[in-house]
């Protein structure tokens, strides 16, 4: 009969120290001036950041820039960050802010879409009229009546087998979770 006492127990497990802990919490959830200052801190020698933690960092920095940028002056940022990272998130977020504004401006109620995005919306699919694969794909302006959902069943046979690789009655016996795997891939979902 074993006692208690006979028992082998593992060893006791020493805590985590305890900047593993403030720094696991900073970066769950972090503020842009606390990302600031730790970076800031690194930099001048006061703490010192494993590789991993500064890529992590990094990664919310790039995540929070807008903000950051908004929230701190340009200069103060650039010292913090360093010219050639602050340079490569400005840019970044420049990039972004343009596309954004570019197909805000496509759109926009009342305004000319180029010529790449109408001349499809006078096809009637009602009677099961076809449009072409970039008629189709995301972010193209639809005629009226196309169901966003199956956008695939829009396509003639030949180009749903040039861009499916099968049959549509191959594809639609497939799961659902299947077909929808493929249209994301295909820029359909």
């Amino acid at each position: 009969m074993s006692t208690f006492a006979s028992q082998q127990l593992p060893p006791p497990r020493s805590p985590p120290p305890l900047s593993s802990i403030i720094l696991q919490s900073i970066l769950s959830a972090p503020k842009p001036e606390v990302l600031v200052t730790l970076i800031n801190a690194h930099h001048s020698g006061q703490i010192h950041l494993h590789d991993s933690t500064l890529s992590s960092l990094r990664k919310k920095i790039a995540e929070r820039f807008p903000l950051m940028s908004a929230r701190y002056d340009h200069v103060t940022l650039r010292a913090a960050l360093g010219e050639a990272y602050f340079d490569r998130l400005l840019t970044l977020q420049t990039s972004r802010e343009t596309e954004v504004r570019k197909f805000r401006s496509k759109t926009r109620s009342g305004s000319e879409l180029p010529p790449n995005l109408t001349g499809w919306e006078s096809v009637d699919v009602s009677n099961g009229g076809n449009l072409p694969y970039r008629a189709l794909i995301q972010g193209s302006v639809y005629p009226k009546g196309v169901k966003v959902d199956r956008r695939e069943s829009y396509l003639c046979d030949d180009e749903f087998f040039e861009v499916f690789k099968m049959g549509k009655g191959e594809f639609y016996k497939l799961d659902k979770y299947v077909r929808t795997r493929i249209k994301k891939e295909k820029k359909l979902w």
